[in-house]
């Protein structure tokens, strides 16, 4: 059989042209014998460059493999024009094109093994004729030539391995992805755990990465496999060219900047895209692999509890991915309510982002207000580390640019907000114990983030030193119930065994002043029980008969000389975002003073002393502080005091006998009564001795810049030494009092709390002291009261990570 071509090698180029008398279609051009081995697993291609003359629709290519004998020897073949088990492979043929074409053939898609020998046809009709059975000829007019500079048998790349965001590796023929990550976990303050990981690479064949940035966002992949060439690969992602192409190493390692997801992937994400690797030479050769994945949507997080609740705070709870691919790719998460008469949510409005947490604390809220809750995670640059766990108390940060924001969870369960935080309607021995304790609690308690646990309610009261409830001392019980000396009522029953005071040895307490708090030594002094029990209280032989009803009133002092009292809520409450506090008292059966002098008139005048103060304090759960003219605070360290003053000391720098103060301590320092520790001062007053009284205290950390020009606004230069210091940078607050008029503050004070008293994750202990002078004397007693945190949005100090 004829080939049906002529040929001739001009400069280095075959230039051929089909002859008339051939066959259409039969004419072809045979290689020298070769010996190519195509494996599988690779990518082989022919690939030649040719011109084309003439009309023509398809060529072909056909291949030679092994021998159908394996004991004949192809160099002892008689019959050269035929191919021994030929694979034929039509491609298009781009006839008269100006400039030569690359042609590519995909061998490795139609043969694997050895391959002897390669015939090009230059034209065939369609690409399934066979050569054979084809009788017409091709005229002679169609000028049928065909020019062919080179041929090559080339590899296409093969990826192996893309890497540079989050690494995913497989063995071979192993879906199961594996992982060389550490988990570093801290919490702030010792308290609220967020997490964040680490990963290493592994020594597995295969590699993919996913979570990358959608804005591209610097990453560096690295892409492993063969056959890249030694220069000029090209490589995309999703058809987006990567930038930067570094060939790290000739053939099999490339490096280059991660693209922006292109706008039509933006409009439609899909998952995973697609790498594509060019040859640095032979850009038609290059390999598609679904390694690579931009940052998903986590999906949406089981329904979310809410626990802790207060006045205007709640806490909200969830859970974390449960599969440990999804979360690594949490950085955060953003926290949405909504009032539950509302129908959708308004996360412009009322949402919250924080770190890779599984709790917070909303604040800020209505009281006595239904709200429910939704979360859902978000997947910002895991490469951030810094930026994402700089959190505060609550877990709050900024969100990051490019975040992914999840899908949201199920709405929570709707839960109502208190109305106050404890409050007080009288006092009675029950109302000193924990009541919150014997009702259902709103929630199921949690660990808060700041290290609260449970709803807030009524706690009851540590009283200590000489205050109890009215009509419970040393010398008479009372109990709840009593009536006209029936006792068979009574519920709860106050007593206190014995008289106390405080003992020390080795700087430890042996003996605490007297106090119902349960953990006090050797034992409580003041107890209550109830009245059902038998069982005198510890430490007791025997206990005063009940001979009246216990209250109404908190008694911080009695009228006699020289008594000092204080009464704390056992729950620290946070302060640092402001309170709102309201009580009433009565001052009554002051002592009687006369001046006696020689004949002289002799006057007497009934006033007693020393007064009661409201105190914020972090020294002591039953602190009790000087008495006398320092008031049952003097003393206390981390403290703030608002002082309700009977009695003028000129040694203190009193501005008047009836006068109301605010004093602070400087730092750690020990507050004290002296003026020239006090923010400001009013004795613009009704007299404080006289009937009862109603009082409002607002510490507001944002200061309310009109409250400046208003009459009652007072700096005294003691206050001026914290604009001094500087420390007016972090804001200012201010504390107002109101005395009856609950309209118009008799003083306001500027005051920023946490400078000037060290709290305790914004918390605190709140409650009142009172003092008898030596010479002067009155009763203290509290009537009701009241408190609120108010939980405003301040910005939050840099806590500790543990």
């Amino acid at each position: 059989m004829e080939m049906g071509v002529e040929l001739d090698a001009v400069n280095g180029d075959l230039h051929g042209v089909v002859l008339p008398s051939v066959k259409f279609g039969a004419a072809f051009v045979d290689s020298p014998e070769l010996r190519v081995e195509v494996q599988a697993g690779e990518q082989d291609f022919l690939v030649f460059r040719m011109k084309y003359f003439g009309l023509c629709d398809a060529g072909m290519i056909s291949l030679e493999r092994n021998a159908a004998e394996p004991s004949v020897d192809p160099g002892a073949r008689r019959e050269r024009t035929v191919l021994h088990d030929p694979v034929r492979i039509p491609f298009k043929v781009r006839a008269n094109a100006l400039d030569s074409e690359l042609y590519y053939i995909p061998i490795w898609k139609h043969v694997i093994g050895t391959v002897h020998r390669v015939r090009f046809h230059p034209c065939v009709t369609l690409p399934t004729v066979d050569p054979e059975s084809v009788t017409d000829t091709v005229p002679s007019q169609y000028g049928q030539t065909f020019q062919i500079d080179w041929v090559a048998f080339a590899k296409a790349p093969v990826v192996t391995k893309v890497r540079g965001c989050i690494d995913q590796y497989f063995q071979e023929d192993d879906e199961t992805a594996n992982l060389n990550c550490t988990e570093h976990s801290r919490h702030t303050n010792g308290i609220h755990r967020n997490s964040a990981f680490e990963c290493f690479p592994m020594a597995l064949p295969l590699a993919s990465t996913y979570n990358c940035r959608r804005d591209g966002g610097g990453h560096r992949l690295s892409i492993s496999g063969k056959h890249f060439g030694k220069s000029d690969a090209i490589v995309t992602v999703d058809g987006v060219e990567c930038l930067d192409v570094v060939h790290v190493e000739p053939e099999t390692e490339l490096q280059c900047t991660l693209p922006p997801a292109s706008s039509q992937w933006l409009a439609a994400p899909t998952f995973p895209s697609a790498v594509r690797v060019h040859n640095g030479q032979l850009h038609e050769l290059f390999d598609d692999v679904p390694l690579l994945s931009y940052a998903a949507p986590v999906s949406a997080r089981p329904t979310p509890s809410l626990s802790n609740v207060a006045a205007h705070a709640l806490d909200v709870n969830w859970l974390a991915p449960s599969s440990v691919w999804e979360a690594m790719t949490v950085t955060g998460y953003r926290v949405s309510w909504k009032l539950c008469s509302e129908a959708t949510y308004a996360p412009a409005l009322r949402s919250v982002v924080v770190g890779n947490v599984t709790s917070t604390t909303i604040i800020d809220l209505l009281s006595s207000t239904s709200y429910q809750v939704t979360v859902a995670a978000l997947t910002e640059d895991y490469r951030e580390r810094a930026t994402w766990q700089d959190i505060d108390l609550y877990g709050r940060r900024d969100v990051m640019p490019g975040a992914v924001l999840g899908l949201d969870s199920p709405s929570s369960l709707c839960v109502t907000t208190l109305a106050n935080d404890f409050a007080f309607p009288e006092f009675s021995a029950r109302l000193l114990t924990n009541v919150s304790a014997l009702s259902s609690p709103l929630t199921s308690p949690t660990l808060g983030p700041t290290g609260e646990i449970g709803d807030q309610g009524h706690f009851g009261l540590y009283v200590n030193g000489h205050a109890d409830v009215q009509n419970c001392n040393a010398s008479v019980s009372c109990c709840d119930g009593y009536a006209s000396g029936d006792t068979t009522r009574c519920t709860y029953t106050c007593s206190e065994t014995e008289a106390r005071v405080s003992a020390y040895e080795n700087r430890a307490t042996a003996r605490s002043p007297p106090t119902n708090a349960q953990f006090a030594g050797p034992f409580p002094a003041k107890t209550v029980r109830s009245s059902a029990s038998s069982l005198l209280p510890a430490g007791a032989s025997s206990i005063a008969p009940v001979s009246s009803a216990c209250g109404p009133a908190l008694r911080l002092t009695a009228s006699d000389s020289l008594l000092t009292g204080s009464a704390w809520y056992p729950r620290p409450m946070n302060v640092r975002e402001g309170f709102a506090t309201s009580f009433a008292f009565r001052l009554s059966n002051p002592s009687t003073f006369c001046k006696v002098m020689d004949d002289v008139f002799t006057s007497c005048r009934s006033r007693g002393g020393d007064g009661f103060a409201f105190v914020v304090q972090n020294d002591a759960a039953i602190g009790v502080g000087s008495g006398g003219r320092e008031l049952g605070y003097g003393g206390l360290r981390n403290a703030l005091a608002v002082e309700f003053d009977t009695w003028y000391n000129p040694e203190q720098l009193d501005v008047f006998e009836n006068h109301i103060s605010v004093h602070v301590s400087d730092g750690p320092a020990a507050v004290q009564a002296n003026h020239t520790f006090a923010l400001g001062a009013t004795s613009n007053l009704p007299d404080l001795a006289d009937g009862d009284h109603s009082v409002r205290i607002v510490y507001d950390p944002v200061l309310d810049d009109d409250m400046i020009f208003t009459d009652h606004f007072v700096a005294s230069t003691f206050a001026g030494r914290f604009f001094a210091s500087g420390d007016w940078r972090a804001g200012v607050g201010s504390l107002a009092v109101f005395l009856d008029n609950m309209d118009t503050p008799v003083v306001s004070v500027p005051l920023r709390l946490e400078h000037s008293v060290v709290l305790h994750h914004g918390r605190a202990y709140v409650g009142f002291t009172a003092a008898t002078g030596e010479s002067a004397w009155q009763t203290h007693d509290i009537l009701q009261w009241q408190f609120t945190s108010l939980r405003r949005r301040v910005p939050a100090p840099v806590a500790p990570d543990i």
